[in-house]
């Protein structure tokens, strides 16, 4: 034991709260990867069966949902809607993607049903929101930006991965020049949400 513990604990004491606060970041840039990964699956189902990318229908359910369990768990609506309008819009940009690699010849790996693919989603999304909380204190510091792209750096083997999940993370630190999180810090309501 060193003589003299007190540079020790104040080191902790300095290092500590970044590596708190960094690891809820970690930990929802890798969920959202796995919800992005599920977007592979999703596409390999899709494609065969003739049914496109875009399901407006879908989405504006998904968004409903995604706001009455904000609502239920006393977190900002407007700020969650935000991020799932983000999410499913990165979810497509890898199924036009897979899309594209099919037509061009790519044999679609054979995927589950979408229902189940469905769930699949919900749960990770269960997951994510049961963690929202523990990111507030985090999307307003200026280090927001910097612990994000070192989550996302780290979680993304490929560069429509990390492609993807840049899309999906827009707006989430309140400072990083999105207009959509700067009309959010100033009261007004994103895309008519």
């Amino acid at each position: 034991m060193p003589a003299n513990p007190l540079p020790t604990f104040l080191a902790l004491c300095v290092l500590l709260p970044g590596a708190v606060q960094a690891a809820p970041i970690n930990d929802f840039v890798a969920l959202v990867a796995r919800r992005n990964a599920i977007a592979q699956d999703v596409a390999a189902f899709k494609y065969p069966a003739g049914r496109p990318v875009d399901d407006p229908a879908r989405e504006a359910q998904v968004l409903q949902d995604k706001h009455a369990r904000a609502v239920d768990l006393g977190l900002d609506p407007d700020r969650v809607v935000h991020f799932y309008r983000q999410a499913m819009d990165a979810n497509k940009l890898i199924q036009y993607v897979a899309f594209h690699r099919y037509a061009a010849g790519q044999v679609p790996p054979r995927a589950p049903p979408l229902d189940a693919l469905r769930r699949a989603i919900d749960r990770v999304d269960t997951q994510l929101l049961a963690l929202w909380p523990r990111l507030e204190p985090v999307r307003g510091t200026a280090t927001c930006g910097a612990r994000l792209a070192d989550a996302v750096d780290q979680s993304t083997p490929s560069v429509l991965q990390h492609t993807a999940l840049v899309r999906a993370l827009v707006g989430f630190c309140s400072l990083d020049g999105s207009g959509e999180a700067n009309a959010q810090r100033a009261g007004a309501s994103p895309r008519g949400a």
